[in-house]
């Protein structure tokens, strides 16, 4: 059973674009997406938010560090 993902594009339209096919996805899979346990990145200046139905999700840094799969 896997229900990890990683989401990754070279610019923030097309991350919105794939997080819209991965929401899509995950309501007819009936997998639940945890805002709480996501966070995203970007090495772009102009930072925008990301969010998910309603809820935005972690931005991190360069320097921070996130744990994954634990």
């Amino acid at each position: 059973f896997a229900d990890d993902i990683v989401i990754i594009s070279n610019n923030y339209n097309n991350i919105k674009k794939l997080l819209e096919i991965t929401t899509k996805y995950s309501k007819i899979t009936n997998i639940k997406i945890n805002v709480k346990k996501s966070a995203y990145t970007s090495n772009s200046s102009n930072i925008q938010n990301l969010n998910y139905e309603n809820n935005i999700f972690p931005f991190l840094n360069s320097y921070q560090s996130y744990k994954y799969l634990c």
